[in-house]
């Protein structure tokens, strides 16, 4: 049992390293590994898993830490700060909200915690700042930007850490950023873990990420899929009435947002349709698909837009 134990927990280490590389395979050919990414291990005191009731591979950031993450890709190391609730934030919130505050809560994986830029450059900070210094509002004296986005989480993981760490916040809205249609991690995790255990030919960690995700597709077909990312979405909606706003990087979960009280769409943000009509895809991300400084600063923008546009805050920019 305890030798069980410890390969479960390398394995989990193992898919944390991987899912935090954000392989998308819905805008790159699944086929492929990038042979040039090279990743850190991540601390082993930076995750633990966590036992829930329907959850057997959730996984959470550990507390009050400073990690330093590099790659072949980035220039220099860069530095996470997780607070005192495991956020990749560079300070720690009152979980009673102050007033004439208004408090956004992000969901999301990698792109939402802000994969190899230091927390100071994610978006999430970025948005904060520039909604505190570019805005005068009627109603509102401060505003709070707090970031629960976890490297390889998919939808019900994200659910799951705003029951347990986000509530508390009394958020006014709710920035959900989507990115990987068919991660299930419930379904996927044990075929990778399988994979690992029994891999053949010198497959790589990539090869059985790459690997699990097709089978689960295949096997369950995408129906299925969509069906089981409503039902996140309708789990949020249980323990959250107030409006959500869906960035769907890739314009790929169309039909889960659909119809969703007090909510608004805004999709395609890193395709051709939006932010790559000025910017070639090297310079707005890093080599692995994540956005990079420059990146950050330009999602920022367009949140910031949006957000007035389509009255998510109703305030006047200055």
């Amino acid at each position: 049992m305890r030798i069980s134990l410890v390969i479960k927990l390398i394995v989990l280490a193992q898919l944390i390293i991987i899912s935090v590389m954000g392989i998308n395979i819905y805008h790159k050919k699944n086929t492929i590994v990038n042979k040039e990414v090279s990743v850190s291990p991540i601390d082993k005191f930076t995750v633990q898993q966590i036992e829930t009731n329907n959850l057997k591979y959730f996984y959470e950031i550990g507390v009050n830490q400073v990690a330093t993450w590099s790659a072949t890709f980035l220039e220099k190391p860069v530095i996470m700060k997780y607070n005192e609730d495991g956020l990749n934030d560079v300070k720690n919130y009152m979980a009673k909200k102050e007033s004439r505050t208004f408090r956004i809560i992000t969901l999301g994986d990698s792109y939402t915690f802000g994969a190899y830029v230091n927390t100071k450059d994610n978006w999430t900070e970025l948005l904060e700042s520039k909604l505190n210094e570019k805005l005068k509002c009627r109603n509102i004296d401060k505003f709070e930007v707090i970031n629960l986005g976890v490297g390889g989480y998919d939808l019900a993981y994200e659910v799951e850490r705003y029951k347990r760490i986000g509530m508390k916040y009394d958020p006014d809205l709710i920035i959900w950023t989507l990115v990987e249609l068919g991660r299930i991690n419930e379904l996927r995790s044990p075929v990778y873990e399988e994979c690992i255990n029994h891999r053949e030919n010198g497959a790589t960690n990539e090869d059985c990420w790459n690997y699990a995700i097709n089978k689960v597709v295949k096997k369950y077909g995408m129906n299925y899929i969509i069906n089981k990312q409503r039902e996140a979405v309708n789990e949020l909606r249980k323990v959250y009435d107030k409006p959500i706003f869906f960035v769907d990087y890739y314009g790929k979960h169309g039909k889960i947002v659909k119809n969703v009280s007090k909510s608004i769409n805004f999709d395609k943000i890193l395709t051709k349709e939006y932010l790559l009509k000025n910017y070639s895809y090297k310079e707005i991300h890093f080599i692995d698909s994540h956005p990079n400084e420059l990146g950050h600063k330009l999602i920022t923008d367009i949140l910031f837009d949006q957000l007035l546009k389509t009255n998510q805050i109703q305030c006047e920019a200055l």
